[in-house]
């Protein structure tokens, strides 16, 4: 297990201050809930959060008994802050279900919340927005597909959906293809709730205009996964508002303060100068050094004679035929081999007892191509006698007048 090992009070030089978030549920403060989990994601998760009772002793209440009504009802809004003033929200959620979760004081009856953009942006995408003489129309229950063929294609007008500005699908001739920034201002245009803050259209082109979309078809995707997919296909990632309810898009690493990150190996005693994450992982995308390398050709074969050996116990053979008939065998498993195994020992195999055969060797044909002593497949021959070819039995034939 990684874990990192915390030493006693008294060998912390540093004093570690985690300030609790206060609950607020449809606006109001609950004192009564703290928060038992809270987990930052980028789309289409955003988050969650599991909230539970607080209490003076925690051990001491029956959680398993808790009752169900003490706690926020199934689609009440959550919102998670630092302080009391109405800018210092974190955590904006829903409340999703009601169930038991385990911990060091036991079982006790818990809240889920998913971020309130996942159930803002949970809709399939059924439909689309396409210019009709010049003019948008709406086509609901078809495919929604970017660059797939003449009648996926951007237009060439710039329109406006609920005060925001994007591109329409369009068949004409004056159609182009749709970028990523394009596709993902479209989206937000015609599938994103107004009251969710989004960039504008130009934001997002100076982001990922200039990546073209390769074909792509989003029919029957949430909101929130379409757009964490043209935003990667983008180079771009998601992540909610810190405050507010908003998307934030952003190219990861060219943009924002740089930060010092530190994770103490799994094991060291821990220490607030060391570490400054709870947990890590690095990905990492590079380009190869060189083009990749195309090989041309097959598997070199070459076409031989080659005389084969034995490959049963000599001391088995016998001159009684009935020992190597199967239904009428003394020993048949030992015998089966016997007149009817025949190997060239290429690999060594058969070198020790009982067989006692010499490794061939392929030096004969070529020694840089047979370096390895292992074992050969033999091919059907690459040279065939052809039904023209005569086959002759007995005396050769006379020429004529012979």
């Amino acid at each position: 297990m990684n874990t990192l090992t915390l030493p006693a009070s008294s060998q912390l030089t540093t004093p570690i201050t985690c300030p609790a978030l206060r609950v607020y549920v449809n606006g109001q403060p609950d004192r009564r809930l703290q928060v038992l989990r809270w987990e930052i994601a980028p789309a289409p998760d955003f988050g969650k959060a599991l909230l539970t009772l607080a209490g003076p002793d925690p051990s001491s209440i029956s959680h398993c008994h808790a009752d169900p009504s003490a706690l926020p009802p199934i689609g009440a809004v959550v919102s998670l802050r630092a302080s009391d003033d109405g800018n210092s929200e974190q955590f904006c959620g829903v409340v999703t279900s009601h169930d038991f979760v385990a911990d060091e004081s036991g079982r006790q009856l818990a809240a889920e919340c998913e971020h309130r953009l996942t159930a803002l942006l949970s809709q399939r995408i059924s439909a689309l927005w396409r210019l009709v003489n010049s003019q948008p129309a709406q086509f609901s229950q078809t495919r929604v597909r970017f660059n797939a063929d003449q009648d996926s294609l951007a237009g060439e007008t710039i329109e406006t959906l609920d005060g925001r500005d994007c591109r329409l699908f369009d068949s004409a001739e004056t159609a182009r293809f749709w970028s990523a920034g394009e596709a993902l201002a479209y989206l937000l245009a015609s599938e994103v709730d107004e009251q969710i803050e989004a960039p504008s259209r130009d934001e997002l082109l100076d982001l990922a205009d200039d990546v073209e979309l390769k074909r792509i078809d989003i029919t029957g995707k949430t909101v929130a996964e379409a757009l964490a997919m043209l935003a990667k296909l983008g180079g771009l990632e998601i992540r909610a508002a810190r405050h507010g309810l908003g998307l934030v898009f952003y190219r990861p690493g060219a943009i924002g303060r740089p930060r010092s990150v530190r994770l103490q190996a799994p094991g060291e005693t821990f220490s607030p100068d060391k570490s400054n994450l709870w947990k890590g992982s690095v990905r990492i995308s590079r380009r190869p050094a060189r083009g990749g390398v195309v090989v041309l050709g097959q598997p070199k074969q070459y076409e031989c004679t080659f005389e084969l050996k034995k490959g049963w116990d000599p001391s088995l053979e016998t001159s009684r035929w009935r020992d190597f008939v199967r239904s009428q065998a003394d020993d048949w498993p030992q015998t089966a081999d016997v007149y009817r195994k025949w190997i060239l020992n290429e690999h060594g195999w058969y070198a020790s007892n009982p067989w006692n055969l010499p490794v061939y060797s392929f030096d004969s044909i070529s020694s840089e191509d047979f370096i390895a002593a292992a074992p050969r497949k033999l091919l059907p021959s690459v040279h065939r006698r052809t039904r023209q070819e005569p086959r002759h039995r007995g005396r050769s034939p006379q020429r004529p007048g012979g």
